[in-house]
């Protein structure tokens, strides 16, 4: 029997549970769809509204994403939680945060995003666009990120 990746793994696990039914966020994003991330990835939900680039979330720096272009003054700060302590990330928004439960079967799968067609995204960070109903979201690579965040701050 080969290796099961934990990730996958787990994702399955929970949508057997829960009967098909995921519980998701979605975080306001400007100049690109919003994104979305399973409700339990999200560890704290900060207002904070100074542009900043490292938080200190229970004694760790947690790198910050921006979901704003430089002149949008933010309002909040989404911890994330990552593979351990150091590959945790924060996205920093404006806006009001949403919460859904939907069905895995209401996730309908996009073509590949066009990197020109936004200005603040980076291809690198997107695992697949997505639409739920009539809305079309980004599902980040929180992994890829939050490892490119890291690795750049040192």
């Amino acid at each position: 029997m080969g290796k099961i990746n934990k990730h996958t793994f787990e994702a399955v696990s929970l949508l057997t549970l829960n009967k098909g039914q995921i519980e998701v966020t979605v975080i306001p994003a400007q100049d690109q769809p919003d994104w979305i991330v399973p409700s339990n990835l999200i560890l704290e939900v900060v207002e904070y509204t100074d542009r900043i680039w490292t938080y200190i979330w229970q004694d760790c720096d947690v790198a910050v994403y921006h979901l704003l272009e430089k002149d949008t003054p933010p309002t909040k700060l989404v911890i994330l939680e990552g593979s351990n302590d150091i590959y945790r990330l924060a996205l920093q928004t404006q806006g009001e945060l949403t919460h859904r439960q939907v069905g895995i079967s209401q996730v309908k799968d996009l073509s590949a995003i066009d990197i020109d067609e936004y200005s603040i995204v980076n291809n690198d960070y997107i695992f697949q666009k997505v639409q739920i109903e009539d809305d079309e979201y980004i599902v980040p690579d929180l992994e890829e990120l939050a490892h490119r965040l890291v690795d750049l701050d040192g």
